[in-house]
């Protein structure tokens, strides 16, 4: 498992200095570093108050046990060795034996534990650094039908150094192989371009200025631009594979001699954090200042907002108006990314994994119109092993820009008639809301997403798109101001902490726009975007297309500061969770789509469920809500619809092809290590990264965005399914009618509480407080059930009444 330091900040990365390190041999037990860490002072104060927090404020009331610890060592573990390869069993055996002593220990302030591994652990980046640079001085074999395990998150630590060393000869072999594959790749695409060039030269008599002045520079702009199957962090292609790999552990080894003392601190004290759930962070008050800096107007560096993952600095969304952002070429930054190493224009990159985030911001932020170069590991790579190499110029990022926009498209549906339809896109949920009768006041998401649909309104659009796409959330509170956008008044989420449930309501009886409208999502998109997507589909307002399901983050987190005036840091806790007016929680689960036009998100292995110790999916009580209309029928017209357009079409065939093979990629728990079988898996991959240059282009944008030409589409034919005005306001339907819908549980929801009642384990009794809790909420689902009087909702009925039995 590895270790997710959420800390949201806009940071871009630079370098620091380098020196080569010798190692005694691995049986050696005196450490080679005379830098020993020690904890800081406030060490045990900032402890006691991080249990106190967890304790008293996090939503599950769990108390701080052995199971508690027993998580904690494992996390702090994978943060130093994720893939299991530095720890020998034996370093660890003092550390075992004290694992469910360890939330004593913690209570009592004593953290002495996290420091004596880390000096194990630094001991040993030494000496493999020394065996890796042995190691590379024999020549290695790219012909052996060989391959290697990559996932060891969760195999046992080897027992000897015979053991570890065959580890690391396939561990670094892997590393020559995929280096030896990416330099091929970089070969074949600078002699695609060079043979491009030259018949674009041939071609253009009377162009020939104009052609080789449009045409990139080789050197500037693309040279380190690729993908990178390998892990090699130095793109200067003069120096030899194995001179770059022994640099990067040497770079590495410096790195980890360097770690500060408070940076295991946080480590230590974020996997206790962990261990209750995954978004519960520890941040150091560097850390928390860093955080404060980030909400600044603006900044200087490639546009992205960042979080510490596994050791590395994830791209948790890609600012837009950016460097990051308007960088056009096939290979850039994504959401999902991580960054494992920095350079400085033509200066050597350096390795910044296991560095503290404020210590890499610090580092990264440079002057305007310098270049930063970036070694970063795509989203969609199924293992670490695969690396991309990005430079870009650094330019002034201004955080009121990353504001809600749109744009106006035409595009055709079933009927063949052409119509004018907006997209409003949406990076985030931000605001800035003062409580004054509810009134919004300052920056508001909600108010331009009002603003927007008005200016679409008076451009007689016809149907409207709200993308959601990689929107990871912000504002629950915008979320619900921009749901009564498009409803009359009425619930929009459920909310529960430690003192009971609340409702947050639309109290607005007026609607902006009435019309068609669809939501675009994926695998990034959680928190407040799941409140919405989820509240407009449950009132049948809206159709929800994209992937299969959004990200499944349903907890809401506060920050508080430990100490007087935040002196020893602040703690990010889980204090409440939230569910749909349908008592449907969206933790794990997420929202699903009505209409499935997946993106590679939805092959690769992300969301909430792949997270360690996320909370379990639950329920609460339904709450009573008037439906906009019921759009079941439309629906399955549209599905039809999608199902018949998609399958006619050879640019989603061939795309939905490589998706497949793409998802079979992902998983692969080995790599091979022969060259030829490694080079062809690259280029399969590197397929679906160059698709759109293989078919005519669309309109503007949209000619790389096959997800969103067919939502496009989709909204036309739900024009075509619900005519009407979509502007002059909301006329109620007749009030027998609504209630009548409101009585009905949906089949969705009925099969969630059918599996949930049937997956419970009586037998545990950990599990009976979850269990008197949710006995309310289904014998009010019971009851509703009855009142509507179906005939199919009779034998759910049946089923929950005697499981309810059986629980009392």
């Amino acid at each position: 498992m590895q270790i997710l330091r959420v800390l949201w900040t806009s940071a871009l990365l630079a370098t620091s200095g380098l020196a080569n390190t010798t190692n005694p041999p691995a049986d050696q037990v005196s450490l080679v570093s005379t830098n020993i860490v020690v904890p800081p002072e406030t060490a045990g104060e900032t402890a006691q108050f991080v249990v106190k927090y967890l304790t008293d404020m996090h939503v599950t009331r769990r108390p701080f046990d052995d199971i508690i610890a027993d998580r904690a060592l494992d996390i702090y573990l994978n943060s130093l060795d994720p893939d299991h390869s530095y720890f020998l069993e034996s370093d660890l055996t003092n550390a075992l034996h004290q694992r469910l002593n360890l939330d004593d220990l913690v209570k009592s302030g004593d953290v002495q534990l996290a420091y004596d591994l880390f000096a194990t652990f630094k001991r040993r980046v030494h000496e493999r650094t020394t065996f890796v640079t042995n190691l590379l001085t024999i020549p290695i074999d790219v012909d052996v039908d060989e391959y290697y395990s990559w996932n060891r998150k969760d195999e046992p630590h080897v027992v000897d150094e015979t053991e570890w060393d065959e580890l690391w000869r396939k561990k670094i072999k892997n590393e020559y192989v995929g280096s030896r594959v990416s330099r091929k790749i970089r070969e074949d695409e600078r002699a695609a371009k060079a043979a491009k060039a030259e018949l674009e030269k041939a071609n253009a008599t009377n162009l020939t200025d104009s052609v080789t002045n449009a045409l990139p520079d080789e050197i500037t702009t693309t040279g380190t631009n690729a993908v990178d199957e390998g892990t090699s962090n130095e793109p200067e292609e003069e120096k030899t594979i194995e001179e770059n790999i022994i640099g990067r552990y040497q770079r590495f080894s410096k790195s980890v001699e360097d770690i500060e003392t408070q940076w295991v601190l946080d480590q230590y004290l974020t996997a206790f954090c962990r261990a209750f759930d995954p978004h519960c962070d520890y941040m150091s008050p560097a850390a928390a200042e860093e955080f404060n800096i980030a909400i600044s107007l603006s900044l200087v560096g490639i546009g992205a907002v960042l979080k510490l993952s596994g050791g590395a600095v994830e791209i948790v969304e890609v600012m837009p108006g950016g460097p990051a952002d308007r960088d056009d070429r096939p290979v850039k930054l994504e959401a999902g990314d991580r960054i494992i190493a920095v350079g400085q224009g033509d200066e050597p990159l350096i390795d910044v994994r296991n560095w503290s985030l404020n210590k890499i911001v610090r580092i990264i932020r440079g002057e305007k119109d310098t270049i930063v170069k970036l070694t970063v590991i795509p989203v969609d790579a199924p293992t670490d092993d695969e690396t991309k190499l990005v430079d870009l110029v650094r330019d002034e990022i201004k955080l009121e820009d990353r504001g809600a926009k749109k744009k106006i498209y035409d595009s055709h549906g079933h009927d063949g008639v052409k119509r004018k339809l907006g997209v409003i896109s949406l990076p985030a949920f931000y605001g800035d809301i003062r409580n004054a009768n509810d009134n919004i006041q300052g920056k508001s998401c909600a108010k331009d997403v009002e603003r927007l649909l008005l200016e679409l309104r008076d451009e007689a659009v016809d149907g409207v798109v709200l993308n959601l796409r990689n929107n990871g959330g912000g504002s629950l509170r915008e979320a619900g101001f921009m749901t009564g956008l498009f409803i009359p008044e009425g619930p929009v989420v459920i909310i529960k902490d430690g003192s009971g449930a609340s409702i947050l309501p639309d109290t607005n009886p007026t609607i902006t726009y009435a019309g068609p409208l669809i939501i675009l999502i994926n695998r990034h998109t959680a928190s407040a975007g799941e409140i919405l997507a989820g509240a407009l589909q449950d009132y049948g307002r809206a159709v929800v297309v994209g992937d299969s399901r959004t990200h499944g983050k349903g907890t809401v987190q506060t920050v508080r500061p430990l100490g007087e005036k935040g002196e020893l840091g602040s703690i990010k806790i889980t204090n409440a969770q939230f569910y749909r007016i349908t008592g449907s929680s969206t933790q794990l689960k997420g929202v699903t789509s009505d209409i499935l036009v997946p993106s590679p998100y939805d092959y690769t292995r992300t969301g909430e469920e792949r997270l360690d110790y996320a909370l379990q999916w639950s329920m609460s009580k339904r709450s009573r809500f008037r439906p906009f209309g019921v759009l079941t029928a439309a629906v399955r017209e549209l599905e039809r619809l999608s199902t018949e357009r998609l399958s006619a079409s050879p640019r989603f065939s061939t795309y939905t092809n490589l998706l497949t093979q793409f998802e079979a990629i992902n998983l692969q728990e080995t790599l091979p290590l022969q060259f030829e079988k490694r080079l062809e898996r690259a280029r399969t991959r590197a397929k679906l990264k160059t698709l759109q240059d293989d078919f005519p282009e669309l309109e503007d944008d949209v000619k790389n965005d096959l997800v969103l030409s067919e939502a496009l589409h989709v909204l036309s034919d739900l024009v075509t399914l619900t005519p009407g005005s979509a502007w002059p306001g909301y006329t109620p339907k007749p009030k027998a009618e609504a209630d009548v819908a409101l009585d009905v549980l949906d089949a969705t929801l009925r099969k969630e509480l059918l599996q949930w009642i049937e997956a419970v384990d009586l037998s545990d009794d950990a599990n009976q407080d979850a269990l008197r809790e949710q006995l309310q909420a289904i014998q009010s689902l019971i009851d509703q059930l009855r009142d509507a009087g179906e005939a199919g909702d009779m034998e759910a009925i049946h089923v929950l009444e005697e499981r309810l039995k059986a629980i009392k």
